[in-house]
Formats: C-alpha cells, structure tokens, sequence
C-alpha cells in the first residue's frame, strides 16, 4: 500500500510557511501523513506535527521572536570575547529550553 510522506527542508523563518502549507494540505486537500521527515527546523516542526500538536505548533510561530531564539541581544563584551576565542556570539540556550518544553518523544504518533 503506498504511503503519504511529509518532507520538510530547513532554513528558518520557512518553517512558519512549512506550518501553514501542511495546515492547508490537511485541512482542505484531505493530506495525512505516514511518516513525517525533516531537517533544522523542519524536524522541530515535523515532531511537533507528529505529536498531533498542530495548534500548538501554530502558537508558538506566531509567538515566536528572535529574543525567545537567541536570548538578548549581544552587547560590547559579547562581541569582545570573539576576539578571544569565543566562537558565537548568541546562545542556544533558549531554543534548547523551547525544545525542551515543547518535545516529548513519548508523545509522537506518525513515524519520523
């Protein structure tokens, strides 16, 4: 029997586009999805997804801001430690918290 795949590239800000294409795909073409694949931020939205969390996906993209990704805005000594081997200037700290929050692998329903 042949299966209905749902892929999902990375890069970003497309991962609202990506939320909203698979909500119209679902909603008014009838799609469901056997298995759910995805890189960057497609696998976080492709989790989600496949979590059965679609509303919830949708709330956090309309919520979401550069501050609650990369923490604040880096100042003068965040910049001066580049000089000194640092090797960003930005934290993953607050993303790794959303994922954290949001991402229970127990909770996934649809192959990824």
């Amino acid at each position: 029997m042949p299966k209905t795949a749902l892929v999902l590239n990375g890069c970003g800000a497309k991962g609202a586009f990506q939320l909203m294409a698979e909500k119209y795909a679902r909603a008014k073409k009838g799609y469901t999805w056997d298995i759910i694949a995805g890189v960057s931020v497609g696998a976080l939205n492709g989790v989600l997804l496949a979590m059965g969390k679609h509303e919830r996906l949708e709330q956090i993209w309309r919520e979401l801001t550069p501050a609650r990704v990369f923490g604040r805005k880096p100042g003068f000594w965040t910049y001066s430690k580049l000089l000194f081997g640092a090797k960003s200037i930005y934290s993953r700290g607050p993303l790794w918290r959303l994922i954290d929050r949001e991402i229970d692998p127990d909770e996934v329903q649809i192959p990824i």
